[in-house]
């Protein structure tokens, strides 16, 4: 599995791409340092460590699809299905990282102010802050709700998210 971890974005330097440095990991074993200048060229990787963890890591990156806004994969111009490189699946990762890491901030503003919860693919959130009565009424009207409130942040984070891509595949 390709993680990465330390990202440092700068929405300053963003000009025609995000720009971000980080640490690239395979296995959980460091394998290169990430640098984005976000001038519109390729994303920079400087190898550490294993030779072989880095080609392994290039390797499973190359079977990874690209996705096009839809969720589907996307093809070149003469049909072919595209795939990513590892610098390409490194920025794919980064940008997941951000949006997670904004559903984080936003939960830990709302949770306790509000009920919030999965519906499918909504994301719902009540006016009132998270109670036994509150999830009764609400589970009355969305019987398969889910309440991130319930949930230790990493999950509820990956809950909202998954519902966001879900909701993102259903509206194009």
């Amino acid at each position: 599995m390709i993680t990465v971890k330390k990202v440092q974005s700068s929405r300053a330097l963003s000009e025609a791409t995000a720009a971000y440095s980080c640490e690239v990991y395979w296995e959980g074993r460091r394998i290169a340092f990430a640098k984005n200048r976000g001038d519109g060229r390729a994303t920079h990787l400087t190898p550490i460590g294993s030779t072989e963890d880095f080609v392994a890591a290039s390797r499973l990156a190359e079977k990874k699809p690209v996705q096009d806004l839809d969720f589907s994969q996307m093809h070149d111009a003469h049909g072919n299905p595209m795939f990513h490189t590892l610098d390409s699946y490194v920025d794919e990762l980064v940008e997941v990282d951000g949006i997670k890491k904004s559903i984080k901030r936003r939960l830990n503003r709302n949770l306790k102010k509000k009920a919030i919860f999965v519906d499918g693919i909504e994301i719902m959130a009540s006016k009132h802050p998270y109670s036994d009565k509150v999830v009764q009424v609400l589970r009355a009207k969305h019987p398969n709700a889910v309440f991130l409130n319930e949930k230790d942040i990493d999950e509820a984070v990956e809950l909202w998210y998954e519902a966001e891509c879900q909701r993102a595949a259903v509206s194009l």
